[in-house]
């Protein structure tokens, strides 16, 4: 025998019980209301990482409040290439860094010297979801650019325009390779490719380069080299963070305005139900 939810009311008259099918679609909106009202709003967290280094030993720390998963740390070599680090102790490398936790890997002295010993390194992870990410940092990051160049993402590419003239001799392009948000619809094996800094040396007559960082079009670096060193120019990545986020998690304002509606309906319709049931009463 299959028992309902039943809801009562109180009348002068003594307990009256509701008609079975207005009690469903009350129950249903309650329902309804409660779990858009009442549930957390959809995050995607935060991630971020502080870096230390004491000798040859380089710390990551997890910053953020969610864990990244795969963390690996790369150092900018001369010659552009991006060199994993080896964790400091023997242990297998952690599936998970959660809030909090360190990873201690060895930073060679040699290496440390690349780049005017600028030591650019990158943090490569991936989040919850599967989404691969990297961050660039400088333990000693050089003066910022009062000279850059034109350099915007256009059609999925990172459109960078040659210098007509100026003190700017070469450039060397950093970024961390981001596939975006498409590469979880496929089954993940975690292998983190970074493909080398890139180098122009630039000249009368140069064609614009367009370079593919992936499609999630992260922000990038350029290293301007001038006869008074390098200089720093970030660039604002293609995308806008929503873009980067299931379609579901931007509806908040959406669904909250339906939660609404539906409370509002609700009272609507009890206030209906016990207006006719006085009426016929009297």
């Amino acid at each position: 025998m299959k028992h309902e939810p039943q809801l009562f009311v109180i009348a002068n008259a003594g307990v009256r019980k509701l008609p079975p099918s207005l009690q469903n679609y009350l129950m249903a909106v309650s329902i309804a209301v409660f779990t858009l009202i009442v549930s957390p709003s959809a995050s995607a967290g935060n991630i971020s990482f502080q870096l230390s280094l004491t000798g040859s030993i380089l710390t990551l720390t997890e910053q953020g409040d969610s864990s990244a998963f795969f963390p690996k740390v790369f150092c900018l070599l001369q010659d552009g290439r991006w060199q994993p680090l080896a964790l400091a102790s023997p242990t297998a490398p952690p599936v998970e860094l959660t809030s909090g936790a360190h990873l201690d890997f060895v930073y060679p002295e040699q290496w440390q010297a690349s780049f005017s010993g600028m030591q650019a390194t990158m943090v490569r992870f991936y989040d919850a979801a599967g989404v691969g990410f990297g961050q660039i940092s400088f333990f000693h990051q050089p003066s910022l650019a009062n000279d850059t160049l034109h350099a915007v993402y256009s059609g999925g590419k990172l459109i960078i325009t040659p210098p007509v003239s100026g003190p700017i001799r070469s450039s060397w392009l950093l970024w961390p390779q981001q596939d975006g948000i498409a590469q979880i619809r496929v089954p993940q094996k975690f292998v983190t490719v970074q493909p080398a800094a890139l180098l122009f040396d630039w000249h009368s007559g140069m064609e614009s380069p367009q370079i593919d960082t992936g499609a999630g079009q992260p922000a990038a670096i350029l290293l301007h080299e001038t006869a008074s060193g390098f200089f720093f120019q970030p660039i604002a990545g293609g995308l806008q963070v929503n873009e980067q986020r299931s379609f579901w998690l931007n509806q908040s304002r959406f669904f909250y305005g339906l939660a609404l509606i539906l409370a509002s309906s609700a009272l609507l319709t009890l206030m209906f139900y016990f207006v006719r049931k006085f009426k016929i009463k009297k």
